[in-house]
Order: C-alpha cells, then sequence, then structure tokens
C-alpha cells in the first residue's frame, strides 16, 4: 500500500493491533517520530491515537530521542537569517 497518499488522520484509521513497518517509515518521515506520536505546535509530545500530551519522562528513551531531533529541526527551521 502506498502509505504516501494517505493524510494522517487516515493513516492512524489504518492502525490495527500489528505492528506495521511501512506505516510507521512514512510516519517518521512526516513528522520524525515513531508512530503514533508527533509534536503539538507548542513542542510537546503528542499521542495522536489518543489525543494525550505525553510528558517526556513518561516516554519509551527512543521517543524523547527521536522528539528532541524533531525540536531541534523545528527550531532551526523557524530562524530567520
Amino acid at each position: 500500500m502506498d502509505y504516501s497518499r494517505l493524510t494522517d488522520e487516515e493513516l492512524l484509521q489504518m492502525v490495527s493491533g500489528l505492528h506495521d513497518v511501512e506505516l510507521n517509515e512514512e510516519w517518521y518521515r512526516r513528522h520524525g517520530i515513531n508512530f503514533p506520536y508527533r509534536l503539538d505546535i507548542f513542542g510537546r509530545i503528542l499521542n495522536c491515537l489518543s489525543h494525550q500530551v505525553v510528558q517526556d519522562c513518561e516516554c519509551d528513551k527512543l521517543i524523547v530521542k527521536q522528539a528532541n531531533e524533531a525540536r531541534v529541526i523545528k527550531q532551526l527551521n523557524t530562524i530567520k537569517i
């Protein structure tokens, strides 16, 4: 399946109980964090399935690492030269 053609909402609806590597790769390409997480507009980790903000201390180390990397990229993209 070509996940690149689906919206985030459609990807979220595709979730079954199984880990879908291709879906996770597409989500990571878009958000820089493994499925189902992304950063909200304030840079907080958001679980898109539960619509809950998750504190860094509550997340797996890999998710926090990815979130920190995504925060740096977001910061660099907003710096005006």
